[in-house]
Parts: C-alpha cells; sequence; structure tokens
C-alpha cells in the first residue's frame, strides 16, 4: 500500500481504550490508537473529525499512521478534497477497451 497522505474522517473513537477508526473516501476502514496521533492542547478527537493520516497495513490490518487533525485555517480545504474524492466517479474498468467508436 502506497504511503501517500489520505483525508479521512472518524468513524469510531473509544476514549477509554483510546482507540478507533478512521474511513477514508474510498470507504476503506483503518485502525488507529492514540501511539500514532499528533494533536494540540486544543484538539479533540471525536466521531466525524476530519483527519490527515498516512495508511499501512499490519498483516492483514489497515491502519493509519502519523494521525493529525488539519488545523482551522487549513480545515475547508482537506474537507472539500474529501468530498470529492468521495464523490468522484470510479469505474470498475477501462473505457478504451470496452468502448469502439463506429
Amino acid at each position: 500500500m502506497s504511503n501517500s497522505i489520505k483525508i479521512g474522517k472518524i468513524l469510531w473513537w473509544c476514549s477509554k481504550n483510546e482507540n478507533g477508526i478512521i474511513t477514508d473516501s474510498d470507504g476503506l476502514e483503518f485502525y488507529f490508537d492514540r501511539s500514532v496521533l499528533s494533536l494540540t492542547k486544543r484538539q479533540k478527537v471525536e466521531r466525524g473529525s476530519l483527519v490527515i493520516f498516512e495508511p499501512s497495513r499490519v498483516d492483514s490490518i489497515l491502519a493509519a499512521r502519523n494521525v493529525s487533525i488539519p488545523m482551522a485555517r487549513n480545515r475547508k480545504k482537506y474537507e472539500l478534497k474529501y468530498e470529492q474524492d468521495k464523490n468522484q466517479l470510479k469505474l470498475p474498468f477501462e473505457l478504451g477497451s470496452s468502448c469502439q467508436a463506429s
């Protein structure tokens, strides 16, 4: 899996156990815990929070690394990118191989 930066939202967070799940714009779910979080004093982890993270894999489990919440001044930009990626049309095939001009 690529180590590129992804934008996601917190689907679930347990403050008692300090672990949770992030979902990306493709609907993939990534496990994370407190050890990979980088937060400022005023930031709080909660369901629905927009996050930036690096996807990784531990054995067969998708995991998130270097998880952070964007600063307020950048949040709109990341939110827009997340929504664009989520709504992007994804085709399961190449148009060129199945569509021929007559």
